[in-house]
Parts: C-alpha cells; structure tokens; sequence
C-alpha cells in the first residue's frame, strides 16, 4: 500500500484569480485542500507562522483541522487551482512542493476540464489519487505537531464566541480533561487556554484590519466579556490599541 493509504475522495476544484490585494484570514477546513499556482505569487502562513512564498509552478496541501493564511503578491497576483479532497493524510502541517510544475499543473488542468465536463465520480477520484502520488514524490514538510493539537485548535476557533470549558475542548479531542492539559502543554509549550486566547486575538486583529464591526461587536463575536476586555488583551496581544490596528495590518 502507498503512503496515501485511504484512497483519497475528491469533493470539489475551482480555478481562482484573486485580486491584487486579496488577502484571508487565518482559516482551516473539514476537508484537505491541494492548492497549484498558475500564475503570480502569493504568501501562505501557516500554525507555526512561518511564511511560504508560492509561485508559478508551486503546489501546497492544507491539511484538515489546519490553520492557514493567504495572501496574494499586489504585483502579481495569484492565480490558482484549489483540489478539496477527503481521506487518510500522512501530514499534519502545511506541505509544500516546488518540483514537479510540469506535471502538476497540466494534471490539474485536466482535473477542472474534466470537472467542467461533468465526468463521473470514479474520473474525478482517479486524477486526485494522480495528483497527490505526484506531490508526494517531492514534499517539503516542517511540522511534526500532534493531529489532536490541530483537532482541538480547530474546535476552540470554530467557538471563539463561546465560554469554553476545559472538558468541551478535551472531549473534542476525544481525551481525558487532565491527559489533554498535560498533552496539550507538553506538545505546545502553551496552555489550551493560552491558545484560546490567542485566537481570540488574532480573529480579533482580523475583524479590525478587514471589517468595519465595532468594538463591541468584534468583543461579542471572538469571546470577550465587553469592549474593555476585548481592547486590554489586544494590547497585550499585539502592543497595539484596536485603533491603531485598524489604520495598519501587523507584520
């Protein structure tokens, strides 16, 4: 059996060209997501905030339950195939490969002609079982963090809003309350709750940089008792008060 093991399911492909200034905010999906550049440049940021520039040629796999960003180079705009696809994953971080453009891009071309087609089920899964064997060949991995860590990180995001408790999160991650806050700590270096909050904060920061919310509302929608609240740990997040986030995006 290959490293894929599980024959990969393929759900959906798309063909995006984003804007000059596109850009999202740190997301994770249900699903894996195979991302092949055409054209352009974007730079990709994933749980362990180290950049990933890609670019023509360039292929990425966001793993279920992984966080990620993007955004796209105001120069060259970023032009991409994007692959959802379900089964057994053999990486739990962002994976790059910069090896094989001459394979992958045609592959996928093929896999958005088929898709346009209207192709069968059993078409559409064969090319995605094509796809991944190719970008496993020359993978770039950096990341050994535990898939429960992604699972539980992925739950507390998912409920920013909510007051969470020790036992909701653990029992996301299908553990024990107390083996989860050893494991957790052991494995991360930080506390769930110490996660929680960062999320909160960087969901916050987003909300700030890219909407037009109030305080408030942002406070309401990332977990925070009040305004008050929302504002003091942003400060002690970023350095920065929610104002003077507002007028420029953090490096």
């Amino acid at each position: 059996m290959s490293e894929i093991a599980d024959i990969p399911i393929f759900l959906h492909v798309g063909k995006v060209q984003q804007e000059p200034d596109w850009s999202n905010t740190k997301t994770t999906h249900e699903y894996h997501e195979l991302i092949i550049v055409i054209d352009g440049r974007m730079a990709v940021t994933g749980r362990d905030r180290e950049i990933h520039t890609l670019e023509a040629g360039d292929a990425a796999i966001y793993p279920a339950h992984v966080y990620h960003r993007e955004k796209s180079d105001p120069a060259h705009p970023v032009l991409s195939y994007y692959i959802a696809f379900s089964g057994h994953m053999p990486y739990d971080a962002i994976s790059i490969n910069r090896h094989s453009p001459d394979v992958l891009r045609p592959l996928a071309t093929l896999l958005y002609g088929q898709h346009l087609d209207n192709a069968p089920a059993e078409v559409m899964n064969s090319f995605t079982v094509l796809l991944l064997a190719v970008f496993h060949r020359h993978v770039d991995t950096h990341s050994t963090i535990p898939m429960y860590v992604h699972i539980a990180d992925h739950f507390m995001h998912k409920h920013l809003p909510e007051p969470l408790k020790l036992e909701d999160i653990a029992r996301a991650a299908q553990m024990s309350k107390f083996h989860f806050l050893r494991s957790y700590k052991r494995d991360t270096g930080s506390t769930p709750f110490e996660k929680l909050n960062e999320l909160r904060c960087q969901e916050g920061i987003a909300l700030l940089q890219y909407t037009s919310l109030s305080n408030k509302e942002i406070a309401i929608r990332t977990g925070f008792a009040d305004s008050c609240h929302f504002t003091k740990k942003i400060k002690t997040y970023s350095g920065k008060t929610p104002t003077e986030l507002r007028k420029k995006p953090v490096q």
